[in-house]
């Protein structure tokens, strides 16, 4: 009920933002007035075969007889009031090696897919062109500008293509209130390395992949809507000002930088289904400052030296980012959006409670903290996220109602004991490293799996309970590793679930009450991993009454010994093979009985 609360009040907040955001009655513009289908007079449109212009001279000549010479924008050339369907072949209009003043307007093209680089509006090698109240759709690129500068794009709309807008080697151009959605293969917006772009006021959502993709330098994106495409915001160089955009449910991401330099503030980002913003890769030095992010948080991979302040708000909480720290100590602390740390050492993060937000704390590249006694609950994403941190500890910490509790991700050597795991809408704890240590941690009713060990190799699971969940434990490309007097029991499918995992060592555990295996081995119908997992040994297990079986097992040379098995189906075999070797019994004391009476 409390979480339900915050929600609402999180989501009036969103409201009244939007309501006073600059950005709203832009959209209303795109929406209902701008891009609307009632600029494209029908009735007085020509139809016609596609547009070829190549240099100044056949310019000229194709606009001949309209009383312009496209010296100034005050005489600039026309192009105007066109259909063009080309069935498939060919670019639909295309301008080549011109610095005449060039008007495009009024124009539908569409169906060009076929030919490499078919296109909607194709300019190459030109400037001074205005192409406004076009639409272009169902082509391989809608509007493609290459080697082309101080070009206008406004209120056009670019949509079912494979791609939107695409600008490559191009600067100085404005791309003001066009709607590039719903393009099938790429991006709404791609500038490929192109610099010094202005991009306002347009709207990309429903795309493929990117709503906008940035691969260039000192561009300006302002006031735009970006919605529900793969990833909204790809940043991948430097010295881009991203600012005052909204950017929401998209697939995987709101804003990710690869870059430095870059300037993201204000911006309203909400709902997107992994992060909200992303720094990667060595993304340094990167300033992000009031931005609001709701059931949102930011995410840090390998990027360090950004600034990033307390006027970033996660549900109007304050985030709290440290770096490069030794020996920092917070303690009590709460009422914050998100706690990260980078590349801080010797810490002590103790008696907290971060909750009701989107990811409780992250640790990116930090080493050698401790992280106790701390309440990270009903977070809509993680509640204790380690990227790339070695030799923490992470005890008596609650993680419960959050999508995953606990995640330690391209980590090794850290120690997690006693923690409450429980609730959670995928896993309790995610393991993805090395040579780390599970102990005594409570992983219960997680809506997936207590524990998943993935793509990791040596780590050691003793005296876990990870009862009445999907999954107990699994196993997912996980080897070398030690599981040790764990209770995976009560689960709704498997106790212990091994995926491709090799060389790993099972004993002395209790997997019993399960309603399928005891302890699978093989592959789980509808899991991306295809195969099966060899060379385990596993011994002096408990397994009473699995429905399915003590332990089902097709890998090749695992050893099984010395399990206690009691009231379930017999070790080795699926249930359905017993039923058809009973059915082939019946069948043959059915023929012997036959004879018999036939005799």
């Amino acid at each position: 009920m409390l979480k339900k609360s915050y929600f609402f009040v999180f989501l009036l907040f969103l409201v009244i933002n939007l309501v006073f955001h600059p950005t709203n009655k832009r959209e209303d513009q795109i929406n209902n007035e701008i891009l609307s289908d009632k600029l494209f007079n029908l009735s007085k449109a020509e139809i016609r075969t596609p547009i070829y212009i190549d240099g100044n001279i056949a310019l000229d000549a194709f606009c001949m007889g309209n009383g312009t010479d496209g010296l100034s924008w005050s005489t600039a050339h026309i192009i105007e009031g066109y259909i063009i369907d080309k069935g498939g072949t060919e670019t639909c209009i295309e301008v080549l090696n011109t610095d005449r003043f060039l008007i495009i307007k009024n124009c539908i093209t569409k169906n060009s897919r076929s030919g490499l680089w078919s296109t909607g509006i194709k300019l190459y090698n030109c400037t001074n062109v205005n192409i406004n109240h076009c639409k272009v759709e169902n082509n391989d690129y809608g509007i493609f500008l290459h080697k082309s500068h101080n070009i206008i794009l406004s209120d056009n709309k670019a949509i079912y293509n494979n791609n939107g807008i695409h600008l490559f080697y191009s600067n100085n151009n404005s791309l003001l209130r066009n709607d590039a959605s719903h393009n099938l293969e790429h991006d709404g917006i791609y500038l490929g390395y192109s610099n010094y772009n202005n991009l306002t006021g347009n709207f990309a959502s429903y795309n493929f992949l990117w709503g906008i993709s940035v691969s260039g330098s000192n561009n300006f994106l302002s006031n735009n809507f970006i919605l529900n495409n793969a990833y909204g915001i790809n940043i991948w160089n430097s010295n881009n000002t991203v600012i005052n955009n909204l950017v929401s449910y998209n697939n995987i991401s709101g804003i990710i930088i690869y870059g430095t330099n870059n300037n993201i503030s204000y911006n309203t980002i909400s709902y997107n289904r992994f992060s909200g913003i992303s720094l990667s890769y060595y993304a340094n030095n990167n300033i992000l400052s009031y931005n609001v992010l709701v059931e949102d948080w930011i995410d840090i991979y390998k990027s360090f030296n950004n600034l990033i302040d307390s006027t970033n708000l996660v549900n109007g909480k304050s985030i709290i980012y440290h770096e490069n720290q030794i020996g920092l100590e917070i303690n009590g602390i709460s009422n914050i959006g998100q706690l990260i740390l980078v590349n801080c050492n010797n810490s002590l993060i103790s008696n907290s409670d971060i909750s009701i937000t989107a990811t409780a704390i992250l640790l990116s590249d930090c080493y050698n903290n401790t992280i106790v006694n701390n309440s990270c609950s009903y977070n809509s994403h993680y509640g204790i996220l380690l990227r790339c941190s070695n030799n923490n500890s992470l005890s008596n910490n609650e993680a419960s109602n959050n999508q995953n509790g606990i995640n330690i991700d391209i980590s090794n050597n850290n120690i997690l004991i006693k923690n409450q795991i429980s609730f959670n809408d995928e896993c309790g704890i995610i393991l993805q490293g090395s040579y780390n240590v599970l102990s005594e941690n409570q992983a219960l009713y997680n809506n997936f799996t207590g524990i998943l060990l993935q793509n990791s190799y040596y780590n050691n699971l003793s005296n876990n309970i990870a009862m009445n969940n999907e999954y107990g434990i699994l196993l997912w490309s996980a080897d070398f590793s030690e599981l040790f007097a764990n209770n995976a029991s009560f689960n709704n499918a498997n106790g212990i679930q091994l995926e491709g995992s090799d060389y790993n060592i099972i004993f002395s555990n209790n997997a019993s009450y399960n309603n399928v295996y005891g302890i699978r081995l093989e592959d789980i119908p509808g899991m991306m991993c295809i195969c099966d997992s060899n060379d385990n040994e596993i011994y002096q297990n408990f397994l009473y009454y699995n429905l399915g079986g003590c332990i089902s097992d097709l890998g090749v040379e695992t050893i099984i010994y010395d399990n206690l098995c009691v009231g379930s189906n017999i070790y080795g075999y699926f249930p359905e093979f017993l039923i058809c070797f009973g059915i082939l019994g019946i069948l043959i004391l059915y023929i012997k009985f036959q004879k018999k009476r036939g005799k």
